[in-house]
């Protein structure tokens, strides 16, 4: 997990070392504020990936 706070103003993420009351899991906030405005999270199985232990690769898409 990765710890840290996201910036309201400008999303600039600052990381921490461990959770507290002043940092929270990144990754869940970032899916909070997808989820908030109608977007979707697709999840993918490591038994699909093409490579164990390969990354993932995201289209991101903004509003107009």
């Amino acid at each position: 997990m990765i710890h840290g706070t996201v910036d309201e103003g400008d999303d600039r993420i600052s990381y921490a070392e461990a959770a507290g009351a002043d940092s929270y899991g990144v990754a869940d906030e970032v899916a909070r504020r997808v989820l908030s405005t109608g977007g979707e999270i697709f999840s993918v199985r490591a038994s699909d990936m093409p490579e164990p232990g390969s990354s993932v690769a995201a289209i991101l898409r903004y509003p107009v």
